[in-house]
This record gives structure tokens, sequence and C-alpha cells, in this order.
């Protein structure tokens, strides 16, 4: 579509907008003299505008007041006009935006006030509040419209050529290549699309949320691919497939999927962590699985953690000014920034409500009262009494103890970025537990404190849980390219090879062998001086 058609159909919806400033029926006298204002104001520019910076209003007849949303607030809102579009979530996410947003208000308002509700998805509870008046609109939907230019002028060409590529190989395979095949098939080939853009250095702020366990994580994955707050087109994808993703205590990593949302621009990253397990793996695990089969009892899933990151840009009015993340916090007891943009709020809220796990969805504090309910349950737990298959006493069942979920949420408030996830580590690091202290040491690296990661390390016994312990640093290099830290290579270790003598053995991380490494070292001197 041409820029001179764009301006023919935007001054088409003003002409339109003028002609029904006086049909305004039953609607209050403040509505007709902002319709006035606003149409004034929009009719003055949109000649001379980038369309993504015209900001058009296109009034509607008068209607009943009604009750939308699912929102607790029941109150009726009127619709008084259509105002900025924004692309359909399948459309390409540098598109021209082609749904309108829309302006409501509501007659029982002591004072009035207009509502810009982004989409017909999003709760009344997250509709933007606006100043009755042209500028106070203009000023909220002026953030939406320069983060669309910004968003357009860096990554229209880097979609471009997605599409292109994804044309031509439906060519060569002799596939329809219409517009909506193409773009389904490119956001397939997402999983192949290289991170040469870097997308999440777009913006400062973020914030992580924990979104529950799951045993596939591959639902929560495809709730988030068909968010209406998402672009259908995701920078990047990875297919969880647990046939060859078996999560363990040394797991393959983590697998990453990231989006934008529609309206803001902002980021979502999805991941789900594959090695969080700390429990240590089966010896025999063929005997194991045999044993499960022979029993009625199902054998208990995996508990994969699944973590969203939202990165949004620096803003006033996408959030509201505060108060509508702060209230929407309150009602639904969450944690989301007040700065977050609201699409990008309902678009994690609104996922886990529709996976229905709204009691697994936990910020920095959520996840701080799990772990102290987690050790008051570990605490009351029989250490003697350990868990064993029914027809055994000699493998140990795969279900999860209280123990291990504590060992395995420490972690999860480090992944957090908790600031006392130190704190919690160097509380419970001498547990009686060994799953405990398997959780406190990758939590420790997943900190980034290696003084800490090794000191308990040197304080562990040596038999297994060590050893699975020092490799925890090698598997780094497995995972995904958003860490903060660089991948490490094969060749590269956290902890030096012990030293053999022809009596013991020497492990250079503990206090005793750099003392016997030390004393070996005078010795050696010694001897060549003899």
């Amino acid at each position: 579509v041409t820029v001179s058609v764009l301006y023919w159909r935007v001054g088409k919806m003003l002409r339109r907008s003028l002609g029904r400033c006086c049909a305004r029926g039953t609607n209050p006298a403040w509505t007709s003299a902002l319709m006035n204002e606003l149409v004034e104001t929009a009719s003055k520019f949109f000649d001379e505008r980038d369309p993504f910076l015209f900001v058009p209003f296109d009034q509607v007849e008068a209607s009943q007041p009604a009750a939308v949303g699912l929102s607790t607030d029941r109150s009726e809102y009127t619709l008084l006009a259509e105002t900025y579009p924004f692309p359909e979530r399948y459309q390409v996410p540098t598109s021209l935006g082609t749904v309108p947003s829309k302006l409501y208000y509501r007659s029982t308002d002591p004072e009035p006030i207009v509502y810009l509700a982004l989409n017909d998805h999003i709760d009344p509870s997250l509709w933007l509040p606006c100043k009755p008046n042209a500028a106070g609109i203009h000023r909220t939907l002026s953030e939406f419209a320069s983060v669309a230019v910004q968003h357009r002028d860096r990554y229209h060409g880097h979609f471009e050529t997605r599409i292109e590529r994804a044309r031509n190989l439906m060519r060569v395979q002799n596939m329809p290549d219409d517009e909506p095949s193409v773009l389904r098939y490119a956001a397939w080939m997402a999983r192949d699309t290289p991170d040469d853009l870097k997308p999440l250095d777009d913006f400062n702020s973020s914030q992580e949320f924990f979104l529950g366990e799951w045993s596939d994580p591959e639902k929560i994955f495809e709730k988030f691919d068909l968010s209406p707050h998402l672009f259908a087109l995701p920078h990047y994808r990875n297919v969880v497939d647990l046939n060859t993703m078996i999560p363990a205590v040394n797991g393959p990593g983590v697998a990453t999927a990231l989006y934008r949302t529609v309206h803001s621009k902002s980021l979502v990253l999805v991941q789900a962590h594959l090695s969080a397990d700390v429990r240590l793996p089966a010896r025999d695990p063929e005997a194991i699985a045999l044993l499960w089969k022979d029993v009625t009892v199902k054998e208990p899933p995996s508990r994969i953690p699944v973590f969203a990151r939202v990165v949004w840009p620096d803003n006033k009015r996408m959030c509201g000014g505060g108060g509508v993340v702060a209230r929407f916090n309150e009602t639904h007891r969450c944690e989301f920034a007040r700065d977050m943009p609201v699409d990008a709020v309902a678009a994690v809220h609104g996922t886990a409500a529709w996976a229905e796990r709204t009691v697994d969805l936990l910020g920095v504090r959520g996840m701080r009262d799990r772990v102290a309910q987690l050790a008051a349950a570990s605490m009351q737990s029989d250490l003697r009494l350990p868990a064993y298959h029914p027809s055994t006493a000699d493998i140990p069942s795969p279900e999860y103890t209280d123990a291990d979920a504590l060992g395995m949420h420490l972690q999860y408030a480090a992944l957090l970025n908790d600031p006392t996830a130190a704190d919690l580590v160097r509380h419970f690091a001498d547990s009686v537990h060994p799953s405990v202290r398997m959780g406190c040491a990758k939590a420790a690296l997943l900190a980034g404190d290696r003084a800490l990661f090794r000191s308990i390390v040197a304080r562990e016994p040596q038999g297994r849980n060590q050893h699975y312990m020092t490799k925890l640093a090698r598997k780094r290099k497995t995972r995904d390219l958003t860490d903060a830290e660089p991948r490490m290579l094969d060749e590269q270790f956290e902890f030096p090879a012990p030293i053999y003598t022809k009596s013991h053995r020497i492990d250079p991380t503990t206090e005793e062998g750099r003392s016997e490494m030390a004393r070996l070292r005078v010795t050696g001197r010694a001897r060549k001086q003899a």
C-alpha cells in the first residue's frame, strides 16, 4: 500500500468522523467538544506526517453502555471513538496498523475520563486512563507511535529477509506461497533464525517471572504462540522435544522462545530450564524403568521450570502512569513492575491464566515465600525413611521430596535475580539433604558467585554428589546465548584436576589439598637446590 493511498484513507476517515460530529445521540456534552477538538487537531497534520506517527480519530455511532471484559470491575463503558491502529498479531511485526484501538468513557465517573483500550482482548483493568482533551490522548498514543517507528526502522529489513527466504523455500518445494502461508512458514522457521540483531539489547528495563514447573513445557510455549498480545512471528523459537532434551541434574541447558508484543513492542523471553533437577541420575536407569512398568503406580513425571523475562522500553504512559499496573497487582496478587507496559502485563498474566497456573506466576517476593514454605516442610520430613520404589528397598523412587523441591526453588530464586539469593544459599549450604546442597551449588553458580560455589563444592563429601557439582560449570557451555557470561569451551574447567601421588589423592580445591600442594612445592625446591 503506497503512502498516498494511506493518506487518502486517513482523509476519508476524518471526513466521515467530521460528518458524525452532529450525530452523537445520547453521549454527554463533553464528548462532543472532545471529538471536535480531536478531529480538528488531527486534520492539521494528516497530509504531512509519517503514517506510523499519524493519530486518526473516528467517532462511532452512539451506543448503549455495556459491561465489557472479564474484569472484577463490572462497570459499564460506552464506546466513544476509534483511534490509532495497530497491526494484527499474524501480520509482519513492522506492518502499518490495520486494527484501530478504541476510546471509551464511563458515565458513572465523577470526573470525565477517557479510557484507551489497545485491543478487544485486553481486560478493562488494564485500559489506559487519559485526560478528556486532545493533548492528553495524543501524549499517550504518541508513545506507542514513536516505539512503532523505531521498531520499523530497525527490523523491517530483517523481517523482509526472513519472509523472502520462507517464500523461496516454499516455491522450491512447490508449496502455496500466498501471504498467510508464507507467514506461517516463516514462523515455523524461527527455530533456525540466527540471533544476529540481539533484540534483548533494545531496551534497558527487564523483569523475570516464574511460570511454574511443567512435565511438558511445550504446552506453555504453545499458549504463548497463540497469545493475542504477541506477534505470531517470533524472533526465535526452540521446540522442547523431551525425546532428545532429557531433563536431568546435568541436563541439556535451556530451551528459548522470544516474542514481541503487538502494541508497545516489548520483548517476552520464555525459557525452559532442563538442567534444574537436583536428584542424581540412577546408576541403572533401565532397571528403574522396568520396575515402574511392572506396578500400577504411574511413574512421576519430571519437573521442568519455565521462566519469562519481560524487556520493555522506557515510558511514562504505556503503563498508565504506574497506577494501572499497581492496581492490577493488588487485585491479582502479582509483582509486575509499575512502569511495565500494559500489553506486556496482559501477555504474561493472560497466558498464565489461560494455562490455569496463575498461582505459580511468581516474582521475587512470591518465590521467597515459597522457599520458606518448602524449608519448613523439608525440616518436618523424616530423614530416616527415604523414598524407595514400591517393590524394592534398593532402588530410589523418582518421586520428588520436599528437600528436592527446596533445592530446585533455590535455583529459581537466583534465576529471578533475587538480590538475597546468595544469602539463601549460605543459609542452606550445610543442609543434611544432598539435593538441597546440590541446589545451593547450582544457585551460587547462577547468581554469579564463583567463590561461594567453590566453597560449597569444597565442603561436599567425596562421592557422586561432589562429582556432579564439579561438572556444573562446564555444562554452562550448552546454555542459551542470552546468558550474561560467555559460554565456556570444552577444554576450560572450573576446577583443577586432582593430583595422584603414590600414597593418596590431592584435591587442590580443598584447604587440605592446597596445604599439601604448598608442602610439595617446598620439598621440590629443596631437592633441586640439593
